[in-house]
C-alpha cells in the first residue's frame, strides 16, 4: 500500500500526530485503542501507510475529532494535492511539537515573545521580521489585559 501514498496521507498523519499531541495521548496507549502495533501508528502519523476508512473513524473517536478535522487542509477537488496553510512547517514533526508546547503558554506576553523569536531565527537572525509580530502580540496583550 506504501507506493500509493500521497501527500495528502502526510497531512492526514500529521494531523493524527497533532491531534493526539494536543489531548496528551501517548503513541502507545492510542495503538492499543486501535489495535494496532506502535510501528503501525508511527507510519499513519508519517503519512507511510494510508489509513483506511474505518480505522480513521477509530481515530476520529478516539482523539474527539470528526473526520473532516483530518482533511483540513487538502484541496476539496483532488486530495493528492495540499492545499498549503500559511503555517506550512506544521506537517514537520518538530514543527508540530513546538505548535503544541505554545498552545499550552498561558500569558500572551511570552506567546509574543516566542514569535518574535521564531520569526527572527526564520530570517536568519537579521533585523525585524517582514511581518510584524510586535503589532500583533501588542494589540493581543491589551484586549488580554482589558479582559483581566
Amino acid at each position: 500500500m506504501s507506493e500509493n501514498v500521497t501527500a495528502g496521507d502526510r497531512i492526514v498523519g500529521s494531523r493524527i500526530r497533532l491531534r493526539r499531541k494536543q489531548l496528551g495521548v501517548k503513541e502507545r496507549r492510542l495503538a492499543q485503542i486501535l489495535g494496532v502495533t506502535l510501528q503501525q501508528l508511527r507510519e499513519y502519523e508519517s503519512g507511510a501507510t494510508r489509513l483506511g476508512a474505518q480505522k480513521l473513524a477509530k481515530v476520529g473517536k478516539a482523539l474527539d475529532a470528526p473526520i473532516t478535522y483530518f482533511f483540513t487542509g487538502l484541496s476539496a477537488v483532488d486530495q493528492s494535492t495540499p492545499r498549503v496553510p500559511a503555517g506550512a512547517g506544521a506537517l514537520l514533526p518538530d514543527a508540530i511539537d513546538v505548535l503544541s508546547a505554545y498552545s499550552r503558554i498561558a500569558s500572551s506576553q511570552l506567546r509574543g515573545a516566542v514569535l518574535r523569536l521564531v520569526l527572527r531565527l526564520a530570517n536568519g537572525g537579521q533585523g525585524s521580521a517582514s511581518r510584524s509580530p510586535g503589532k500583533g502580540a501588542g494589540r493581543e496583550r491589551r484586549s488580554s489585559s482589558q479582559v483581566r
